[in-house]
């Protein structure tokens, strides 16, 4: 193994908290170790401890996941400070957990040491409007007639209480999505799209895909038939056709909202739920 050189045992350059996939922080380590120090792969994954030389690429390439024993070896061979192996360990827990609760959890602890650091990262209110989900509502029902509606009467409607209506307004109006329109009690929708960063895009989805999934749930005990559609497919297909079978399902997402987005007169705010997902799978060979 070749001597580690000055560039070396300086502090790591890698801005570890702009990450939120840890293989991908990972390999901008190596990246760096290996500019810094001209060692091979094999020669990093001897110095980290593993057994196999292959393991740490199989971590990289995400067919093997990293165990937490192993940050005390990538604090000293990256050169990490203890914040940074802290972030990195909740960075592992986030993803590698199988439990809501846990990448939940893990998720809180990684973006209050991103504020603590002060690292640009995801606005509250962005983060606010796809973990509530009547912010969307909200929005949608405000490009309706509930928009010339009092206020209270969109709160009962939603099941809320007026002051969670009035913080979801004020949150809507600072993403940009909202508007006051003559009087204090009026709101118009503004034509405004959300960005968001692109790693913690996976994340803010699935939990509003969750929530709204339990609202689902919530209109199949409580609803009567006539007001909602709940209906299935179970289809036997080849693995090939899947990618066919998303792109059919996303054409028909398009023609449903060209169809019925932006009516004027709509009174209505409604959830579609479109989930494909895999109920039997051969075993890996």
């Amino acid at each position: 193994m070749k001597p580690l050189s000055p560039t070396a045992q300086a502090k790591c350059p890698v801005a570890v908290t702009s990450f939120l996939d840890y293989r991908a922080l990972l390999q901008e380590l190596w990246l760096w170790k290996k500019e810094s120090t001209k060692m091979s792969l094999r020669e990093v994954t001897r110095e980290l401890g593993f057994a196999s030389p292959s393991h740490f690429k199989m971590i990289l390439d995400g067919q093997r996941k990293m165990s937490a024993k192993h940050l005390p070896k990538l604090s000293r061979v990256f050169r990490l400070t203890r914040f940074q192996i802290r972030y990195l360990h909740f960075l592992i827990q986030y993803q590698d957990s199988t439990s809501h609760e846990q990448r939940e959890a893990a998720f809180g602890k990684i973006r209050l040491l991103q504020k603590e650091h002060e690292v640009p990262t995801l606005h509250e209110s962005q983060y606010r409007y796809f973990t509530s989900w009547y912010l969307v509502a909200i929005r949608e029902a405000l490009s309706g007639t509930w928009a010339e509606k009092p206020l209270n009467e969109l709160a009962r409607g939603l099941g809320l209480h007026r002051h969670q209506l009035d913080d979801a307004l004020a949150t809507l109006q600072k993403l940009g999505m909202i508007e006051r329109s003559g009087s204090a009690q009026a709101w118009k929708v503004k034509d405004s799209a959300l960005q968001t960063p692109r790693e913690m895009r996976h994340h803010l989805i699935a939990q509003f895909h969750r929530q709204m999934i339990h609202k689902s749930l919530e209109a199949l005990d409580h609803l009567p038939v006539d007001q909602r559609d709940m209906s299935a497919l179970t289809l036997s297909i080849r693995p090939t056709d899947l990618p066919n079978l998303k792109e059919r399902i996303a054409e028909f997402r398009e023609q449903v909202n060209a169809e019925f987005s932006g009516i004027r007169d709509a009174s209505d705010v409604i959830q579609i739920n479109i989930q494909a997902f895999p109920l039997l799978r051969k075993e890996a060979s």
